[in-house]
């Protein structure tokens, strides 16, 4: 989305008093963005893979390419809240939980302001354009900059950095994996199979919607709110099917559901999809909760081989009795007659009827 048009959706917005667009850095660039307090800062790249580490009033985000973006003096709001995370996906996630989502110790303290670096240094202003020299970033840190995107409020206050409350404690009811097993359908007529299963998730300071839920698989990182995704579900790609994660208003869900990927698995195969997701959930005091394994399993059935219809003519001969009667022949299983959508199915063929009105068939190989 233009970041001048999304600027527009929040202008008199009690929540925002600007969008910040963020894009991904080119491969070893080093690029200023001024942060301001009460800010949304649009990250139009896929985060997962970066590193968010703190130096100072500045955060970096360091992306797996090499290059890296300081929000200088993101931590110099005073007493105003911190600026808000949204993702490419549309999640809006307060920075005291997203940072806190990549290390449970993340420092939210807030520190004094420093001044711009020396003139020559790339910035990006509010509309995600690039504009060099200090006078400009003298503007950017007044009041007259927030004026122009609507009224200033103090809605927003949840955003505060708050520290980890030793009394609050956010858990799993249970210290297991949570399982979610599959049998591929044979007839997929009324749809694919799909497994549902309630996250068992608990907290003594604060009710489930304030959660945020993070999920991990590999290198890349998922987040999850109640808010987010009552509008559309969270979902995590596999190799035979997708994974979604959604709050139906009194529980976070996980769905998984196969697609048509699953049908090649043959009968008796079990195989694991999302090997080695993981999920936690973290609450906005900053508590959170061990990591928690999520395990797909799925298990293959024989679907039947499709046979295709065949088309052959043959030209009668003048004197059978000198040169023979007329044959044609082939090869049912090189000729693409017909095929099994199992991985290694071993195909045999036969004919109910081998005598029709003007022949037969004489000779036949099962393969």
């Amino acid at each position: 989305m233009n970041c001048s048009i999304h600027n527009a959706e929040f202008a008199g917005s009690s929540d925002f008093t600007s969008v910040i667009c963020v894009d991904r850095p080119s491969a070893g660039e080093s690029r200023h963005v001024p942060s301001v307090a009460k800010a949304l800062i649009h990250l139009r790249f896929d985060y997962h893979s970066a590193i968010f580490e703190r130096d100072a009033a500045d955060l970096i985000i360091k992306d797996g390419n090499g290059g890296v973006i300081i929000l200088d003096n993101f931590f110099a709001v005073g007493d105003q809240p911190l600026p808000a995370f949204e993702t490419m996906d549309g999640v809006v996630v307060p920075a005291t939980e997203f940072l806190l989502v990549f290390d449970s110790g993340f420092d939210l303290s807030i520190a004094k302001a420093h001044a711009p670096p020396s003139g020559g240094t790339r910035y990006e202003n509010d509309a995600g354009e690039l504009s060099g020299g200090i006078d400009l970033l003298a503007d950017l840190r007044t009041g007259s900059w927030n004026d122009e995107y609507g009224m200033e409020s103090a809605g927003y206050a949840a955003f505060t950095p708050l520290p980890a409350e030793p009394g609050h404690a956010v858990a799993f009811l249970t210290d297991s994996p949570l399982s979610l097993a599959l049998v591929e359908q044979v007839d997929q007529s009324s749809g694919f199979t799909s497994a549902s299963r309630p996250l068992a998730i608990t907290d003594s300071g604060y009710d489930l919607p304030e959660l945020t839920l993070r999920f991990s698989l590999a290198n890349a990182s998922y987040l999850v709110t109640a808010a987010n995704t009552a509008q559309r579900p969270m979902v995590i790609a596999g190799e035979h099917g997708e994974l979604e994660t959604f709050f139906d208003g009194s529980n976070f869900i996980v769905d998984y559901t196969l697609d048509a990927r699953s049908e090649t698995l043959a009968e008796g195969s079990v195989v694991k999809d999302l090997d080695g997701l993981t999920f936690t959930a973290v609450d906005p005091a900053g508590n959170a909760a061990p990591p928690q394994a999520i395990t797909v399993t799925i298990i293959g059935t024989n679907d039947a081989p499709t046979a295709y219809a065949i088309s052959t003519s043959i030209t009668e001969q003048r004197n059978p009795a000198i040169a023979g009667y007329a044959s044609v022949s082939g090869n049912l299983a090189t000729q693409g007659h017909a095929d099994d959508v199992d991985l290694g199915a071993q195909l045999t063929f036969d004919f109910p009827n081998r005598t029709g009105v003007f022949g037969e068939i004489t000779s036949f190989n099962p393969i």
